[in-house]
């Protein structure tokens, strides 16, 4: 079926999907605002936990200078293989290593790091304390422990539903509880929200607590996307990672999808109404049609001193 260490980049949040969203957050005129924010410096050695496929890690790696290094580590193994390929890529391999391990066991020395950061990993991760201890143990005294994090904000607005967009919200619910008990194991959305990490920090006697945040709104229809890339955004962020979800559950879970049964049919009229949207949204682009739906994502990070 898959490999328990592929469970996140299989059926949570695929890769092209994590590098459209991060690197829209992450954009070059937010640099000096990471960097103050992260106790970071270009010369600094640094630790990303739960890295992903590796934006973020690649985008500190742009700016630092010797003997400056980042270091990404996350559980899944798909997303090192593809962070270490896009740096070799990139040509910043000399910067940026990776390694697959677990977050509550990093394998790392005490005061390994000048500063040792995480985005959006502690919501997710069973013992969000012991995690804290973790990063607290590899930074070195004096270093900077940082925990970031998306903020739930509903948009003021929306544009209306109509019944395309309502079946396949519908059918799209429904088929995901196919792996509810999978991500009830990997504890995904359980953790600690990011709001209660200031607490969190103070029991375990970092210092120099600060919160700080970053905002940076996604539309489609944002002037600085050209029509190209639109309609990749278009494919890659809103049709392809549900057409790959489907057909993941079909291959995953035969018994339940098997041919003839109400679930796969289910199934096969969401793979066909995705595209009708799809080529509908498609014309949409290129006659210039404006939805002007904004994703409204602010970012908090908490950072204090070892």
């Amino acid at each position: 079926m898959f490999l328990e260490e592929d469970f996140w980049s299989t059926w949570i949040q695929s890769i092209p999907v994590l590098e459209l969203s991060r690197g829209r957050r992450f954009r070059p005129e937010l640099k000096e605002a990471f960097f103050e924010y992260l106790g970071l410096s270009r010369h600094a050695k640094v630790l990303d936990v739960g890295c992903g496929p590796g934006t973020f890690t690649r985008y500190l790696a742009r700016y630092v200078e010797p003997p400056g290094l980042i270091w990404g580590v996350d559980k899944d193994r798909v997303f090192v293989d593809y962070a270490r390929r896009k740096a070799e890529e990139e040509g910043i391999s000399g910067y940026v290593k990776y390694a697959v391990a677990d977050a509550l066991a990093l394998p790392f020395d005490e005061g390994t790091f000048d500063a040792v950061m995480s985005y959006t990993l502690i919501e997710h991760v069973p013992d969000p304390e012991a995690l804290v201890r973790e990063m607290i143990r590899v930074c070195e005294p004096g270093g900077t422990v940082s925990v970031m994090g998306v903020l739930a904000v509903e948009p003021k607005f929306k544009p209306p539903q109509d019944s395309l967009d309502r079946r396949i919200e519908e059918l799209f619910r429904k088929l995901q509880r196919a792996i509810e008990p999978l991500k009830e194991k990997h504890h995904v959305g359980r953790g600690l929200p990011i709001e209660r990490v200031p607490e969190l920090f103070d029991r375990l006697g970092l210092k120099e607590i600060r919160i700080s945040g970053f905002y940076t709104p996604f539309c489609i229809d944002d002037a600085r996307y050209p029509r190209e890339e639109r309609e990749r955004m278009l494919l890659e962020e809103f049709t392809k990672p549900i057409e790959d979800f489907v057909l993941k559950l079909l291959k995953a879970f035969p018994d339940r999808f098997r041919e003839g049964s109400p679930a796969c049919a289910e199934a096969e009229e969401l793979l066909r109404l995705i595209w009708v949207r799809h080529k509908r949204r498609l014309r949409e682009l290129r006659a210039g049609v404006k939805r002007w739906e904004i994703q409204e994502n602010p970012s908090l990070i908490v950072s204090g001193r070892k």
